[in-house]
C-alpha cells in the first residue's frame, strides 16, 4: 500500500524504500535485502499482546473447543434426523421409523459418553452421573410418533409415546397429547363393541340383526364430538357390513373411506381391510387396485407384492403377475415359493420340477452353509437369519411339493430336517420363538404325521399346534391335492 502511495518517487542508487513506514533512508538503515528498515523491524519485535486481549481470546479458543467436542456427539444425530426426513418425503415409512428410533434411543448413549468424559475430567465422581447432556427435542418425537401412526396406527402411537415419555411431557405437546385421545376412543370402541355383541347375539351370518347393531353405532358416534370416535365407528360399521354382505365390496367401501376423512393416518387399516374385503369377493382386481393405492402412501409394505401376485394370478392377469414377481431377484426365496404354488395350482409339476432344481442350486448349498456355520458358532449374524428363514419358508412350498407326488420321506426330509431345524436354532440362539410360522408348524406336523414320526410330532407341539385345515387333511377329510392343488383350503 506504501508504495501505491509513492509512485511517483524516485529511489536514488545508494537509498531503499521502506514498505512499512514509507520512508527512503540510506542502505545501511536496511539488513541485506530486507524492504524493513531498522527502525520499523525493531518495533515489529517488540510488539506485545495486550493484557486486555488475554480472555477474549481464551474463551474465543475454549468456545470452538467445546463446540468441537459437541459437535462429535451432535452431528450424528443431526445426521439421522436428515436422514429419516428423506425417508419420510419417499414414502418409505418403516426406515423412517428405524432411522427416527436409532436417533432417539442413542441419546442415552451420548449421554454415558459425556458423562465419562466428565468424571475422568474431574474430581466430583458421581455428580452428573444422572445429568442428560443430549434428549430428543419435541420437534423430533413430533415427527417420529406422526410417521408411527402413519405405519401402524395413532392409538399404537399413543403407547410408543406413553412407554417412552413422562405425562407431564405429552400434555405440554398437542400434537402428541392427540395420541392419547386416539388410543381411549379406541379402547372404548372396543368395549362399546363387546357390549353390542351381547346385547345382539346371533348365529348363523344371515340372522345378524344388521339394522341394529348400525343404528347403535350411527347413536354411539352422534353421541361423541371426538373424530377418533367418529372414525372408529366409520371402521365397525365397514367391518359388520363386511361380514353381512361379504359380496357387496361397495357397501362397506363406503364406510371405509368415511373412516379415513376423520382419520386419515389409518390408511393402512383402511386399506388392508378392504383388500382382505375383496379377496374373499373373489374381486381380484379390486385387490391389486387397492394394494397399490396403499404402496403409494407406504412403499415398504413388501405384503403388498405377494398378495398382488396372489390376485394377478387368480385373475389371469399375466401383465400383473410377471411385473408384481419382477420386484424379487429371480433366485429370491420368496419369488421362488410364488413360482411353486402358482405351479402346483397350474398343476403344472414339470413347472414345480423346474423352481425345485433352481432352488436346489442357487438357495440349498448357501441355506446348508449358514446353518453349519450357526451350528459351529453357536452364532448368526441377522442378514444370515434372514436368509436362513427365507429358505424356510420355501421348503414348505418344496415339501408340499414332494406330497403331491406321494413321496412321503422326501416331504418330511425337507420340512422336518431342514425348515424346522433351521428355524429351531435360530430361535435358540436368538431367544426369539416369533420365527416359528404357522406354515411351518402346520407342514412339520402334517409330514411327521404321514410319515408316522411320533418323535418329530412331539417336537413340534412343544412349540405349538397346527391349524384347523392342517388337521383335516392329517383325519383324512381333505387330501393333499385339495390343498396344494385345487386350493380348497390353505395351510401355508
Amino acid at each position: 500500500m506504501k508504495e501505491l502511495e509513492y509512485t511517483t518517487q524516485s529511489v536514488p542508487k545508494d537509498k531503499r524504500f521502506c514498505t512499512i513506514c514509507g520512508k527512503v533512508k540510506r542502505l545501511h538503515y536496511f539488513e541485506g535485502d530486507s524492504t524493513h528498515c531498522s527502525e520499523c523491524r525493531e518495533k515489529m519485535l517488540h510488539t506485545k499482546l495486550s493484557g486486555r486481549s488475554i480472555p477474549v481470546v481464551l474463551f474465543v479458543l475454549l468456545v470452538a473447543a467445546f463446540s468441537v467436542f459437541l459437535s462429535v456427539y451432535t452431528v450424528p444425530y443431526c445426521i439421522d434426523l436428515f436422514k429419516a426426513e428423506i425417508a419420510v418425503r419417499d414414502k418409505r415409512l418403516a426406515d423412517a421409523c428405524t432411522v427416527y428410533k436409532s436417533a432417539v434411543d442413542s441419546a442415552s448413549e451420548r449421554n454415558a459418553a459425556m458423562t465419562a468424559v466428565w468424571k475422568k475430567d474431574t474430581d466430583v465422581p458421581d455428580v452428573q452421573s444422572d445429568k442428560n447432556f443430549f434428549e430428543a427435542g419435541t420437534r423430533t418425537w413430533v415427527r417420529y410418533l406422526d410417521t408411527y401412526a402413519a405405519l401402524y396406527s395413532e392409538y399404537e402411537a399413543a403407547t410408543l409415546a406413553q412407554n417412552s415419555l413422562k405425562a407431564d411431557e405429552i400434555k405440554k405437546v398437542p400434537a402428541i397429547a392427540r395420541l392419547n385421545e386416539a388410543q381411549e376412543a379406541y379402547s372404548g370402541m372396543i368395549v362399546f363393541m363387546q357390549l353390542l355383541e351381547t346385547t345382539y347375539p346371533f348365529d348363523p351370518r344371515e340372522e345378524m340383526p344388521y339394522d341394529e347393531i348400525m343404528a347403535e353405532l350411527t347413536k354411539h358416534a352422534d353421541e361423541s364430538d371426538s373424530r377418533y370416535v367418529k372414525g372408529y365407528v366409520e371402521y365397525y360399521k365397514g367391518s359388520v357390513t363386511q361380514y353381512y354382505k361379504p359380496d357387496d365390496l361397495d357397501a362397506s367401501k363406503v364406510y371405509f373411506e368415511k373412516m379415513l376423512e376423520y382419520l386419515p393416518d389409518e390408511f393402512m387399516t383402511v386399506y388392508t381391510s378392504e383388500a382382505n374385503a375383496a379377496f374373499n369377493a373373489k374381486e381380484y382386481a379390486a385387490v391389486i387396485e387397492i394394494y397399490e393405492k396403499l404402496l403409494e402412501k407406504n412403499k415398504e409394505y413388501t405384503a403388498a407384492y405377494p398378495a398382488i401376485a396372489e390376485a394377478a394370478f387368480l385373475a389371469g392377469d399375466e401383465e400383473k403377475l410377471a411385473s408384481a414377481l419382477d420386484r424379487y431377484d429371480e433366485n429370491d426365496s420368496l419369488r421362488l415359493s410364488l413360482e411353486m404354488r402358482f405351479a402346483l395350482r397350474e398343476k403344472d409339476l414339470k413347472k414345480a420340477a423346474a423352481v425345485r432344481a433352481r432352488a436346489n442350486k442357487m438357495l440349498l448349498p448357501e441355506a446348508e452353509k449358514i446353518f453349519n456355520e450357526l451350528l459351529a458358532k453357536q452364532t448368526i449374524e441377522q442378514e444370515n437369519r434372514t436368509k436362513l428363514l427365507n429358505y424356510a419358508e420355501f421348503a414348505m412350498w418344496d415339501a408340499a411339493f414332494a406330497l403331491v407326488q406321494d413321496d412321503v420321506d422326501e416331504a418330511f426330509r425337507i420340512a422336518n430336517d431342514r425348515a424346522f431345524n433351521y428355524v429351531y436354532y435360530c430361535a435358540y440362539l436368538t431367544n426369539d420363538s416369533s420365527v416359528f410360522s404357522q406354515s411351518i408348524l402346520n407342514m412339520t406336523t402334517l409330514c411327521a404325521s404321514l410319515a408316522k414320526n411320533d418323535e418329530a410330532i412331539g417336537m413340534v407341539a412343544q412349540i405349538g399346534s397346527c391349524d384347523e385345515n392342517t388337521q383335516k387333511v392329517i383325519d383324512g377329510e381333505l387330501t393333499v391335492r385339495d390343498v396344494f392343488v385345487e386350493g380348497k383350503a390353505e395351510i401355508l
